[in-house]
Order: structure tokens, then C-alpha cells, then sequence
């Protein structure tokens, strides 16, 4: 009987903690970005469609108020890393694949999508691009 009342005990404090994992959910509300041009041979500006662009910014070590994660929503790769935690003036700063910034006070987010036109890539495999949303407490 003690041993069962241990597990359940062990479990609830178990998801009490996970529970305790801050998170938010970021939504995209533009998006600009460069397309590579076949016809022209060149690089142009375009819009792109922010349509179920979600993203969950959810920390790693809640017990230490540290490091933060970026996942696409519904996705499990990683998308950016996150060293520190919120500074005091509530800027989170991660990267990684993305550069991505979000302001927790203003429940804003910057991600920037770097790729493709510095390495030489002129084709529409990799697009660099610009996005900015909204945040919210999960």
C-alpha cells in the first residue's frame, strides 16, 4: 500500500512540475522575404502567406528560469535555442536554424530566416525572409 501511494505521489509532483513549463503560443501576422526570379535572374521582394505559421517558445529547465526552446506548432525539431532566459527588460533572444526575438511585455515576436541568399543558392529551394506576430501565454 505504501509503495502505491509513493507512485502516486511521485507522479502527481511529476506533472505538478511539468505543468509549471512556461510557455507561449506565437502567431505569424506578416511575413516578407526575397523569391529568386528564373526569368530575370535575379533576386526580388515578395509576401509570403503566414497561414498556420505557429510557432511554441516552451522552456527547457523551468526550475532555473533558463533556457527556452522554438518549435514550429505540431512540429518537434527545434527550431532556435534560447541561452538565457527573459532579460529584465522581458527580451527572449534564440537561434539556431532562425534568428528569433520576442518581446514578452509587448507580446511581440521577430523571426528572421537567413538562409539561402549569402551561401550563393539562387533558386527558391532556401528563401530568405522576415516575419513578425503575436505572442501569448499557453
Amino acid at each position: 500500500m505504501f509503495f502505491a501511494k509513493y507512485i502516486l505521489l511521485t507522479l502527481g509532483l511529476v506533472t505538478s512540475f511539468a505543468s509549471l513549463a512556461e510557455q507561449y503560443l506565437c502567431t505569424a501576422d506578416l511575413v516578407t522575404g526575397f523569391s529568386w526570379n528564373e526569368k530575370d535572374g535575379r533576386w526580388n521582394s515578395t509576401n509570403f502567406n503566414v497561414e498556420n505559421e505557429n510557432y511554441l517558445v516552451s522552456s527547457i529547465e523551468p526550475s532555473t528560469g533558463g533556457h527556452y526552446v522554438i518549435k514550429k506548432l505540431g512540429d518537434r525539431k527545434i527550431i532556435a535555442t534560447c541561452e538565457r532566459g527573459f532579460d529584465a527588460n522581458g527580451l527572449l533572444s534564440c537561434r539556431d536554424f532562425v534568428v528569433f526575438r520576442m518581446n514578452r511585455e509587448a507580446g511581440r515576436y521577430l523571426l528572421v530566416y537567413p538562409s539561402g541568399y549569402v551561401e550563393g543558392y539562387d533558386n527558391n529551394d532556401n528563401t530568405p525572409f522576415v516575419e513578425i506576430g503575436k505572442c501569448s501565454v499557453r
